[in-house]
């Protein structure tokens, strides 16, 4: 009279299975960067030996690719005794990011920022940035660490904690 039940069951798996396959699983939210644009603010507060220092730094940029993109940067530095290293910093940045084998939205990121920075001589200042950042829907954690290869904080680490927004591009 009917089908049996494990025929019918077995007529809806199937195209339920290759459907699946045919269509990747849903990016998260550390994936579909791509075309998005960016606004991140952050600060880092250190001390020297002489020195207490505070920095504010902000970027403004676009997602190339999934795994990279490119800023403007400016940046405030204050707290130095001499203050010719105090005042404004404007450059341009490149970050590399890729997700991290683990179960929440993390990636490890790398950037190249090169500046015209306060000082009383060398003013061109190129840093490497390793670090994290935790993705939330629309924005991300970021802790990185910045490490001064030129420039008149050459040698110099900073750890910087920050927040990013992304809104634009192209979403899905």
């Amino acid at each position: 009279p009917g089908t049996p039940p494990c025929d019918a069951s077995r007529s809806e798996i199937f195209p339920r299975a290759i459907s699946q396959l045919e269509s990747p699983p849903p990016k998260k939210a550390n994936e579909y960067l791509k075309g998005r644009y960016f606004s991140f603010f952050g600060a880092s507060l250190s001390h020297t030996q002489q020195d207490t220092l505070f920095n504010l730094n902000a970027r403004l940029g676009k997602f190339l690719t999934d795994r990279f993109d490119a800023a403007l940067s400016a940046g405030i530095v204050a707290g130095y005794d001499n203050s010719d290293y105090n005042g404004l910093s404007l450059g341009v940045s490149g970050r590399y990011n890729t997700p991290l084998p683990v179960a929440i939205p993390v990636n490890g990121t790398l950037a190249v920022r090169l500046d015209h920075a306060p000082g009383p001589g060398d003013n061109t200042a190129l840093a490497l940035s390793p670090g994290v950042s935790y993705f939330l829907k629309d924005s991300s954690v970021d802790f990185f660490l910045d490490i001064a290869l030129s420039g008149p904080s050459k040698d110099t680490k900073t750890l910087f904690l920050g927040y990013t927004v992304f809104f634009g591009g192209e979403k899905e």
